[in-house]
């Protein structure tokens, strides 16, 4: 198969180079397409007009570095511009390279039904086109958890990999943003050529197009000519791009991993040098593609407890390997005997560590020309590289060991084919010698989900389980001391598959887990089951009618960053305008009902202007947005890093706060309003910054106090099956409080402890002697809780809503010896006390525990496979039998409790929701006819003080008003 698909590549490739292309702007349509038996549409029909002599290829507007001289060699006449050359924006127009700095650049249309078929978006290769092209797509994909930039899907993705190797061999360049698969850590599991991986998010490849644009521009026209009939555009221009980094001035810093990175820092690129060497170039000094081919390796095509595949690409000038074997150290011997220079000139061979520690991997040349290599890599746990060019001397995660292999041909070095090996981060191993002297497996650590430790589910899995080996006398292995999360342990013998066990991957919810099944059915694990005895009383039907008002709609937002969800957060107001918060683009849209459909637009980006050069985290990004006293606003971010010489508040260093993957949640100030398009300045100020877990309750509530302080609501860290551990109620921490932070300080004091997740505070009242928040429970209750601002500023002591153990004496009873507390319930701890299980309620609390705050009103609907509670939000003008409205994120029920209602612990009522003619109104309907399967209601209120709600999902913004008699 791996021949067919080479053959049908190469005659793709034979057929492409010798069409004729010219310049213009062209739109593709359907009837331009051919199919071909590779999967894949050759746009053969496409007939490009004649170029314009009269066009500039440089615009007056363009201020780019190497454009100067670019404008020069263009009146002399000398070089190819762009006759030849088609642009192809794939992100429908997100990032698009202004037509205005090249004038005389054809750009790629295409028609209605080209778009439909979505073969404008997203990751190129569905068609090859007849010109050599620069493209770009500034997407990714959420549709799994993290989500994944579009060069990480190609490398995981088989089909991609022969996709990926057509475009470079058929002279297609296209850049990709990298996201978060290349900050704190490296992710990706390949490093090549194919494509062109730039560092951060979206439009962090611009500089690279214009790098690309300006080198192609200034290539000799029968230099051009000659690289696009050998198929060499893409590996020259890499190299050029490579070879002229900031980082790069010397051949030696060529041969390093200095000029070849997985992602590149646009920072880096010197275009200027660029120019100048693509316009030196002449056709007989042009080096080849290396072709790389792997001769004998005992990597496997069944390997570890899964019995998966090592061997994950095979390509010319990219081989991917995982290893998953058991074994200390691999070998492999790799050719690049079939390379040949388009000059036929003779060639030599470099063989280069790229990444990876020199102690652990021999590579031995071999041959005159070193045109092969025998290659032992020794198994690599995690290291850190310091970042190229970095000014802050900060370091990024690595398990992936590169070998480069270069071609020589006397005049200059080719861009470099790559050997990738990939290690699986997430498993801690121990290795240490037999008997017999030789390394071997002690033991390995499958547990990433209980670490929090990443992994990419389409190649690696956890378990819950960590293994210890076991030798006989003769230094073979016999098998496995597992010891599960439980806490048991069993011995399981080193079987070949399918006799005593056998293993399954659960590829479910974005993860993939491994399970061991015995020959006969093992005994299932004991789970506790919630009390029905303990549980909130149930919600109650109510005739009370809410009217929900549509004024706009938001969807697009996430549509245009290709997201099957949107992640928002509630809308707020500043000064007097209402703002869309769009969490993992770290964006910000300024929304206008008064335009028909309602309009947003974009007005903020962090990626785009980040705050002290920081490195945000593209789950989150911005947590959350408060407008701030005076003109200022304050603003939540998730970070990948700090600024120099911050020192945040820790998390607990202990296992249940597993910190290799610490991110940081950091407060900024801004003093002047950054989404009205005024001048930034002055800076803005960082507050507070606190170390966050990758995973678990972010909390990020934030509401700004009468005196301009902020408040402050941080979550637990921990995931569902925690009952918040101790250090929910643990003054030393910032876990699970309320804290009020000094709006010119930032000093920090814990008003309240015990919360479990926040996403919102508000005030109950004009007022504002009251806040209230939601409160999110595990499995039990989630809660509505209310508290007089004057107690929660007040110095006599820290509140306590009692998600957490409280530490006590046992004779006090239940509740104060070790339990935590969700709703008016005492829960167990867990997992940490059954692996597989969440808190469940063992006891009722009284009415009026002293040192607690009891909730407001507290509710979990019985048979509820999810429930989330959110908001809530009040109003003394359009609620009138209302007191405090609310909804399930999941279902989309809005519920609310009532004025008159005398109890303690609120009734919580589902309301009847209508649309202003009387039609009854079905949100969870609404995101079904759209292909999703929950609502996620958010609360707010308009800059008029009208509530408002916003159903994430379907992104619909709604008016809301109660229907009085």
């Amino acid at each position: 198969m791996r021949f067919i698909y080479s053959a049908f590549y190469s005659a793709l490739a034979l057929f492409l180079l010798l069409a004729p292309v010219q310049a213009g702007e062209i739109l593709l349509t359907e009837e331009d397409l051919v199919p071909t038996p590779g999967d894949v549409l050759v746009a053969s029909r496409l007939q490009l007009p004649e170029p314009r002599d009269d066009v500039p290829i440089i615009g007056p507007t363009n201020r780019q570095a190497g454009a100067r001289l670019v404008r020069i060699l263009s009146g002399q006449n000398s070089i190819n511009g762009f006759r030849g050359v088609l642009y192809d924006n794939r992100d429908r127009g997100q990032s698009l390279l202004d037509p205005e700095l090249y004038p005389s650049l054809t750009h790629l249309k295409y028609d209605l039904d080209t778009s439909a078929d979505d073969l404008d978006f997203g990751l190129a290769g569905k068609i090859v086109f007849p010109a050599v092209v620069l493209g770009n797509a500034s997407t990714l994909d959420e549709n799994i958890r993290p989500p994944r930039s579009l060069p990480r899907i190609a490398m995981t993705d088989m089909s991609w990999h022969m996709k990926s190797a057509a475009l470079y061999t058929n002279n297609h360049i296209y850049v990709y943003p990298a996201y978060r698969d290349h900050g704190a850590e490296d992710r990706f599991p390949i490093n090549w050529p194919y494509m062109i991986a730039s560092e951060g998010g979206v439009g962090s490849e611009q500089p690279f197009i214009n790098a690309m644009a300006l080198t192609l521009a200034a290539l000799p026209r029968d230099t051009f000519a000659f690289l696009k009939e050998k198929g060499l555009i893409a590996p020259t221009v890499q190299m050029i791009l490579r070879r002229n980094l900031a980082t790069v001035s010397s051949r030696e810093d060529y041969l390093t991993g200095l000029a070849h990175p997985a992602a590149f820092d646009g920072r880096l690129i010197r275009s200027d040098r660029m120019v100048a060497q693509a316009s030196k170039m002449r056709p007989e000094d042009i080096p080849p593609t290396v072709h790389l081919q792997v001769v004998e390796e005992d990597f496997s095509d069944t390997a570890g407890l899964a019995g998966l595949n090592e061997r994950v690409m095979d390509t010319r000038a990219a081989i991917g390997r995982v290893w998953r074997s058991f074994a200390w150290e691999r070998e492999m011997v790799v050719s690049a005997k079939d390379t040949t220079d388009p000059n036929d000139r003779p060639l030599t061979f470099e063989w280069k560590l790229l990444r990876g520690d020199p102690g652990r991997v021999s590579i031995e040349p071999q041959g005159p020309d070193a045109s092969s290599a025998r290659i032992r890599v020794a198994w690599h746990d995690v290291w850190h590289e310091p970042i190229a060019g970095n000014r802050k001397n900060q370091t990024r995660g690595m398990s992936r060991v590169d070998i480069g292999v270069f071609a020589n041909n006397g005049n200059y070095d080719s861009a470099p084919s790559i050997i990738s090996i990939d290690f699986p981060e997430h498993q801690i191993r121990q290795y240490d010698r037999g008997t017999d002297g030789a390394m071997r497996l002690a033991s390995v650590d499958y547990d990433a989900e209980a670490r929090k430790a990443f992994l990419d589910p389409l190649l690696y899995w956890t378990a819950p389980w960590k293994d210890t080996a076991r030798y006989d006398e003769n230094n073979n292995l016999t098998g496995w001391d597992r010891q599960f999360a439980v806490g048991t342990t069993d011995f399981v013998p080193h079987d070949p598959p399918g006799q005593s066990w056998r293993y399954e991957i659960d590829t479910s919810e974005n993860s993939a887990a491994l399970t061991m099944v015995a020959a006969k059915d093992a005994p299932a694990v004991e789970s506790v089951a919630p009390s029905a005895e303990f549980a909130p009383a149930a919600i109650e039907e109510s005739e009370i009618v809410l009217t929900l008002k549509s004024v706009g709609n938001v969807r697009s937002i996430a549509r245009a960053d290709n997201r099957s969800r949107n992640d928002l957060a509630a809308p707020v107001v500043v000064d007097g305008e209402l703002y869309i918060v769009d969490k993992s683009a770290g964006a910000v849209h300024k929304f206008d009902e008064t335009v028909s459909g309602g309009a947003s637009a974009e007005v903020f980006n962090v990626f785009s202007d980040p705050p002290d050069d920081l490195s945000f985290d593209y789950v989150r990004a911005i947590l959350n947005v408060a407008d701030g006293p005076g003109e200022s606003v304050y603003m939540v971010f998730t970070t990948d890093d700090l600024p120099v010489g911050v020192v945040p508040e820790p998390l607990p260093n202990v296992d249940a706060y597993q910190k290799r993957r610490t991110r940081y949640q950091i407060i900024y100030k801004y003093e002047f309003n950054p989404f009205d398009g005024t001048d930034g300045e002055p800076a803005p100020v960082l507050l507070a910054a606190f170390e966050q877990m990758i995973a678990g309750h972010r909390g990020g509530g934030v509401l700004t106090l009468p005196n301009g302080d902020l408040l402050l609501a941080r979550g637990d860290n921990l995931g569902s099956n925690r009952d918040g551990l101790t250090f929910a109620q643990d003054d030393g921490f910032t876990l699970s409080k309320l804290l009020i932070i000094d709006q010119d300080t930032g000093a920090i004091k814990i008003a309240a402890k015990g919360v479990r997740e926040v996403q919102d505070i508000v005030f109950t009242d004009r007022a504002k002697t009251k806040i209230a928040f939601a409160e999110m429970g595990a499995k039990v209750a989630d809660e509505i809780n209310v508290i007089a601002l004057a107690d929660l500023l007040s110095d006599r002591e820290i509140e306590n809503f009692g998600w957490g153990r409280v530490s006590g004496d046992a004779s006090d009873g239940i509740g104060v010896d070790g339990t935590a507390r969700e709703g008016m319930f005492y829960i167990n701890g867990g997992h940490t006390e059954k692996a597989g299980t969440d808190p469940v309620a063992i006891g009722q609390a009284p009415l009026g525990e002293a040192g607690f705050v009891q909730p407001y009103a507290q509710m979990r609907p019985q048979g509820a496979e999810a429930f989330g509670l959110s908001g809530p939000v009040y109003s003394d003008t359009h609620f009138k039998k209302i007191e405090a409205l609310f909804g399930d994120l999941v279902s989309g029920d809005l519920l609310a409790t009532l004025r008159d209602d005398p109890a303690e612990i609120k009734t919580v009522y589902r309301l009847n929701l209508k649309d202003p003619s009387g039609s009854p109104v079905d949100l969870l309907e609404e995101a079904n006819e759209i292909g999703l399967n929950r609502v996620d209601v958010r609360f707010f209120t308009f800059p008029d003080g009208q509530p408002g709600l916003l159903t994430e999902q379907t992104g619909e913004i709604y008016r809301l008003s109660e229907v009085t008699d």
